[in-house]
């Protein structure tokens, strides 16, 4: 069993937090899929639509724990994972309100150290418009310029690149399966981001 953490759609007005979600790709013990007619997976104990060789978890926030659990017949297998979006664990610095137009800081979560940044987005919580700011890097934090105008925003940056692995996932338990394997979402944030209005005569 191989699980695999992605995005699954650009965040939205109404949807700015919870947009991950996870394949659970399941194959027998010769690799092949699908299983039997019969067969069936429950994530965290609630049926999932399982018609091939994949199912797909609900959308989710944050970073938080799984169980998996397939039954083929007599063959049953449950599995425990995490870390699944490591990025969702990153802070912002400082954690107060940012003055528009000052830098700010996002912090790197170990899991996702080491990987080159790629591009970062600003996504306005009421309207849904998005920009696309420059980002510099010390290896732990992320750094770069807070929007012009007040208001509540959701920042994201991507990690890695086409050539680089995706980063692992952690798997707590696997039992009844051949093998467990786990890749995360390869993503910073989402980090949720108040801006105020800038103090008349204040410089950047």
């Amino acid at each position: 069993m191989a699980v695999v953490a992605f995005r699954s759609s650009p965040p939205t007005p109404d949807n700015l937090t919870s947009f991950f979600q996870f394949l659970a790709l399941v194959t027998d013990a010769a690799g092949l899929c699908p299983l039997s007619s019969s067969a069936t997976l429950a994530i965290d104990g609630q049926d999932v639509s399982f018609p091939g060789c994949l199912g797909t978890s609900q959308l989710f926030g944050g970073n938080p724990p799984f169980t998996l659990r397939v039954a083929d017949g007599g063959d049953v297998g449950e599995a425990d994972v995490d870390d699944l979006a490591p990025g969702a664990e990153a802070v912002l610095s400082p954690d107060t309100s940012i003055p528009a137009g000052t830098d700010f800081a996002i912090s790197i979560p170990p899991e996702l150290q080491g990987r080159s940044l790629g591009q970062a987005t600003i996504t306005n919580a009421v309207d849904g418009t998005v920009s696309f700011p420059s980002v510099t890097t010390d290896g732990q934090s992320v750094t770069m310029q807070a929007p012009p105008q007040a208001g509540s925003y959701i920042v994201m940056v991507a990690t890695g690149d086409n050539s680089t692995p995706l980063p692992p996932g952690h798997i707590a338990s696997c039992t009844g399966f051949g093998h467990c394997g786990a890749q995360a979402a390869d993503l910073l944030g989402p980090v949720a981001l108040v801006v105020a209005a800038a103090s008349a005569g204040a410089s950047r």
